[in-house]
């Protein structure tokens, strides 16, 4: 009888632990949360910049076409959007910081009709770089994060050409998966340099600075 308690009392307590591995064991998104891990990312993102010298060039252009005439045209002649796509690698470490290195393409395209004739436009830029950003973790396997780093970028327009290194800054929510993370996110660059013709009384500075607001998926 004594052998049969001590063989019962063995498989509870082994029933027990087993239980209470499984029980307190972190899920599969908490542990991905803790471990350092390379990752790649994706983003699309919209920004709304104000690039000054390039409207102004833009305007003149219109301006000459029509030599002040009522010549009918069709579309603003300013540019106020751009769209952005990012590809990075990035190291995320068990202390919740993450290091990525971004390569990025931006475009801002402009379309004026002025009669019959169409004049096309776009302001573009290429960008690589190194950003820090650190989460900041909330119920329910997500988190806050807060990002900074340098940009260089090298912009285009028009036979003009403006190459310049440039803060950026972003702040987001993080969404954490068992194979995916999601993101979405509120950006700010300042990017804006003279151009390779700075005496030029055309163009200038060519300027994508401006906010941007966007989606971001990270896979494992």
């Amino acid at each position: 009888m004594k052998k049969e308690i001590i063989v019962f009392i063995f498989l509870m307590i082994y029933s027990l632990e087993n239980h209470a591995q499984i029980v307190f064991d972190l899920p599969d998104s908490e542990k991905k949360k803790n471990d350092a891990q390379v990752l790649v990312s994706f983003h699309a993102a919209l920004g709304f910049i104000n690039p000054n010298d390039v409207n102004k060039y833009i305007q003149t252009k219109v301006n000459n076409l029509t030599q002040g005439n009522a010549i009918f045209y069709q579309g603003s002649p300013s540019i106020s959007t751009a769209g952005s796509l990012n590809l990075s690698l990035l190291y995320r470490f068990k202390n919740h910081f993450q290091l990525s290195s971004p390569i990025e393409y931006a475009g801002a395209p402009k379309t004026i009709t002025i009669d019959r004739s169409t004049l096309n436009f776009n302001l573009q830029r290429f960008s690589i770089g190194a950003i820090g950003d650190y989460l900041f973790p909330l119920e329910n396997d997500n988190a806050l994060n807060l990002s900074a780093g340098l940009m260089y970028h090298m912009m285009w327009f028009e036979g003009y050409k403006a190459n310049v290194a440039r803060p950026r800054f972003e702040f987001g929510y993080t969404s954490f998966r068992q194979r995916y993370d999601w993101e979405i996110f509120f950006q700010f660059d300042l990017a804006n340099g003279s151009t390779n013709r700075p005496n030029s009384n055309s163009l200038n500075k060519l300027d994508f600075s401006g906010m941007y607001i966007g989606w971001r998926i990270i896979l494992s």
